[in-house]
């Protein structure tokens, strides 16, 4: 429709600049697959790498100073019941090493007998 009313020289000339701008696109789109299969292959490359070192370097964590009590203030608990909770359960262990103790002796108790 905007095209109608021109002669053939303008025709002519917006052809040639609609194939100019084809033309550059064209080599933008060759050169953006080029630098992506260019990544790709560097890519590969570096995975290759790793996988012959057969390990991966952990960059090394930043150490923190936190008191036991700022610890369990953020967790919403006090130490006073970390305290308490391991005391728990050194009390529990002890009464179960306790009540083993108690059992080998039984039997050892009942072996004797026997051999009597």
């Amino acid at each position: 429709a905007e095209y109608m009313g021109l002669d053939q020289g303008a025709l002519t000339a917006k052809v040639k600049d609609l194939h100019s701008r084809a033309n550059k696109l064209e080599e933008e789109v060759y050169d953006w697959e080029v630098k992506v299969k260019h990544q790709r292959y560097l890519i590969h490359e570096i995975s290759n790498q790793l996988d012959l070192k057969g390990k991966f370097n952990i960059p090394p964590l930043k150490k923190v100073g936190i008191t036991e009590t700022n610890m369990f203030v953020r967790q919403g608990k006090s130490s006073a019941s970390f305290k308490a909770s391991l005391k728990t359960k050194t009390h529990h262990k002890q009464e179960s090493e306790d009540h083993q103790e108690r059992e080998n002796t039984e039997a050892e108790a009942l072996i004797e007998v026997d051999e009597e």
